[in-house]
C-alpha cells in the first residue's frame, strides 16, 4: 500500500493497482483509525495510574480513656497511623496513601476508620470490628482490646498497658476492615503464611498484639485493581438472574472474628487460557465511565486466574454488600482480548451440594460457572461455602434467583457490545464527522472544477 504524489492511497493487488481517491483514503484512515481506538482505549484506561486516597482514624476514643495517660494516648495514636500508613503505603505507593487523624479532613476522606468506645454491641457473638456494607466507613472496637478480661492482658506488659501491642492490634484490624470495603476477601493461612486479610479467627489475640501482618501478593492485587473507587459493592439493577447470597453463620474455630456476616467460598479455576483472564462481579457504577469506559456499572475485581500467589484462596461474600452477585471475566491488558468484559450466561451457571437451611430454604453449598469465550477457550470457576471443613457452617450457601429490584432507575440489560458501547459511540463520531468533511470537501472541489 502506497502514496503517489499527488496524495492518492495505491493498493498493489496480483490483478491491477487499484487507485483510490483522496476522499476515501480519508475514510479508510478514519477507519483504521476506529479500530485502533476501540482496542487501545480499554488498554489504556485499565492502566491509569494510581489516585491518592486519604484514610481518616477517628481517635477521640482514645483519648476519653482515663487508664492512659497523655504520653500513651499519644504514642498509640501515632502507632496506629503508622501501621495503617505502612500496611497500604507499601502495596499501592507511599505517595498514594494519606492516614490522618485531622478531623477537618474527615468529610472528603475516601475511607473512615472509627475507633469506638466500648466493646462490640452483639454481646452474644462479639468481633474485634467491622465493615458496614455499602459504607466507606469501618468500625474497630476499643473495648474488645482493653475491657474483654479474657484478652486484655495479651496487650500489656508487666501488668500495665503497652501502646506498641495495642497499636498493632488495632491497626491491622482497622486494615483488615478497610481491605474489606476495597473488595478483598478472607484466606485461611495458618503460622507464618498469615497475612492482613486472614479469617479473623486464625489469630489470636497475643499474635495480634505481637506480629506485624501484612498484605499478600493477592490483597496487593486486588488494592491496586480497585483502589480509587468508592467502597465495593455489587449491582442489583438489572432484572436478569443472580447469585443470592444466604449466611447464615460463622464457622467454629477458636478465636474472636475479625467481623461477622462473611460468607466465605473456596475459590477454583480452570482453562487453558484463564491468565488472560480476571475475575470479578458487576459493581455499581461509581466514575459513569470516566475511568473504565463504562457507563451503567463498575467492574469489582475479585481475584486474577495465574495460578500463583496473586490468586485469591477464597472469595468472600459480605452482608449487604455481596447479596446479589452477576459474574464477569475481564481480558487482562496483555491478552487477545484487553478490556473487555465477558458476562457470565445465566444458563452456564450450576449450583450442586445441597441443604435445607434453618429457614427452609433449599441453598447449594458448591456453585459452578462456565464462560466459552470463543472456540477453543473455555474458563470453568468454582466456589465452595464449605471453605472450612469441617468446620464450616452447613447452612451457609446460595440460589440462584431473578430479582427485580429498581433502584433509582430502570433495569438495564447488559451485553459485550452494550459494555462497550462508549469506545464505539465515541469513535463511531469521529468516523461520521471525518465522512461528512471528507463528502463536503469533494463537492467543494466539484464545484471549482465546475466553474
Amino acid at each position: 500500500m502506497t502514496c503517489d504524489q499527488s496524495g492518492n492511497l495505491s493498493v498493489n493487488s496480483f490483478v491491477s493497482p487499484i487507485k483510490i481517491g483522496k476522499v476515501w483514503t480519508m475514510i479508510l484512515c478514519a477507519l483504521i483509525f476506529v479500530a485502533v481506538f476501540v482496542v487501545a482505549v480499554p488498554i489504556i484506561v485499565h492502566a491509569q495510574p494510581l489516585p491518592k486516597q486519604t484514610i481518616y482514624v477517628d481517635t477521640s476514643a482514645i483519648n476519653a480513656r482515663t487508664d492512659l495517660t497523655a504520653l500513651q494516648k499519644a504514642a498509640l495514636k501515632g502507632y496506629i497511623l503508622g501501621d495503617i500508613k505502612g500496611n497500604f503505603g507499601v502495596k499501592v505507593g507511599s505517595e498514594n496513601v494519606e492516614v490522618t487523624d485531622d478531623p477537618s479532613k474527615k468529610a472528603t476522606a475516601d475511607r473512615v476508620v472509627n475507633i469506638k468506645a466500648g466493646r462490640d454491641p452483639n454481646t452474644a457473638n462479639p468481633a474485634w470490628g467491622r465493615w458496614p456494607a455499602g459504607s466507606k466507613s469501618v468500625d474497630v472496637y476499643l473495648g474488645e482490646f482493653m475491657d474483654d478480661p479474657n484478652v486484655a492482658d495479651a496487650f500489656k506488659t508487666g501488668g500495665s498497658w503497652d501502646t506498641d501491642k495495642l497499636g498493632r492490634a488495632i491497626g491491622h484490624t482497622a486494615g483488615h476492615e478497610v481491605g474489606h470495603s476495597y473488595s478483598i476477601g478472607h484466606n485461611s493461612k495458618a503460622g507464618d503464611e498469615r497475612s492482613k486479610m486472614t479469617k479473623g479467627n486464625n489469630i489470636p489475640a497475643t499474635d495480634r498484639a505481637n506480629s506485624l501482618f501484612n498484605f499478600d501478593e493477592h490483597g496487593a492485587n486486588v488494592l491496586k485493581s480497585n483502589w480509587g473507587k468508592p467502597p465495593c459493592a455489587t449491582a442489583v439493577d438489572y432484572d436478569f438472574k443472580v447469585l443470592v447470597t444466604h449466611y447464615w453463620g460463622e464457622p467454629t474455630l477458636p478465636n474472636k472474628p475479625n467481623e461477622l456476616g462473611a460468607l466465605d467460598t473456596l475459590f477454583g479455576f480452570s482453562g487453558l487460557y484463564s491468565s488472560q483472564f480476571d475475575f470479578g462481579v458487576l459493581g455499581k457504577d461509581t466514575d459513569g465511565g470516566i475511568r473504565d469506559g463504562n457507563p451503567y456499572f463498575d467492574f469489582i475485581f475479585k481475584s486474577s486466574m495465574f495460578g500463583n500467589a496473586t490468586d485469591a484462596q477464597m472469595i468472600s461474600f459480605i452482608q449487604g454488600a455481596h447479596d446479589y452477585s452477576q459474574f464477569v471475566l475481564r481480558g487482562t491488558p496483555t491478552s487477545p482480548f484487553a478490556g473487555q468484559w465477558f458476562i457470565l450466561n445465566e444458563e452456564k451457571l450450576y449450583l450442586n451440594n445441597f441443604i435445607m437451611n434453618p429457614s427452609g430454604i433449599n441453598v447449594a453449598r458448591l456453585v459452578g460457572m462456565m464462560w466459552h469465550i470463543e472456540p477453543g477457550i473455555i474458563i470453568e470457576i468454582t466456589l465452595n461455602s464449605l471453605a472450612y471443613g469441617t468446620a464450616s457452617n452447613p447452612y451457609n450457601g446460595f440460589t440462584y434467583e431473578t430479582i427485580w429490584k429498581l433502584v433509582g432507575g430502570v433495569s438495564i440489560p447488559v451485553d459485550k457490545f452494550g459494555l462497550l458501547a462508549p469506545y464505539f459511540g465515541f469513535a463511531s463520531t469521529i468516523m461520521v464527522a471525518v465522512v461528512a468533511t471528507a463528502i463536503y470537501v469533494k463537492r467543494v472541489k466539484h464545484r471549482k472544477e465546475k466553474q
